[in-house]
């Protein structure tokens, strides 16, 4: 698995992309490094981080896992936001890796979207 962080507040530095090209870009070289998942997040699970609104998360995520997907590399996708989680799923996101700074009950309290062949 290669991970990319769209976040610039990220612990792990050398996972930080701050843009959809670079972010792809670097989707690439993980995948022809042996990479079969790319996991994606937009908010920093550290304490101190800002927190990113589902707005941002979301214009930060969904042109990647779009492309990525286009490129039939497989996506995960870091959240605790039903929003974002509906959004990346609808995008072609394949895993969910539900996880963030705060306990949120309501990550499960969603109906997944119709999922396509």
């Amino acid at each position: 698995m290669g991970v990319i962080n769209l976040s610039a507040d990220s612990w792990y530095r050398e996972s930080v992309c701050l843009s959809a090209e670079t972010a792809i870009k670097r989707a690439r070289v993980l995948q022809a490094q042996g990479a079969d998942i790319i996991d994606l997040g937009a908010e920093s699970t550290l304490a101190h981080a800002a927190r990113a609104d589902d707005a941002t998360q979301q214009s930060k995520l969904l042109p990647v896992i779009k492309a990525l997907r286009k490129a039939n590399i497989l996506v995960s996708v870091e959240t605790y936001s039903p929003a974002v989680t509906r959004a990346s799923l609808e995008a072609g996101a394949n895993i969910l890796n539900l996880t963030g700074p705060r306990a949120r009950t309501n990550s499960f309290a969603w109906s997944p979207p119709t999922m396509r062949q």
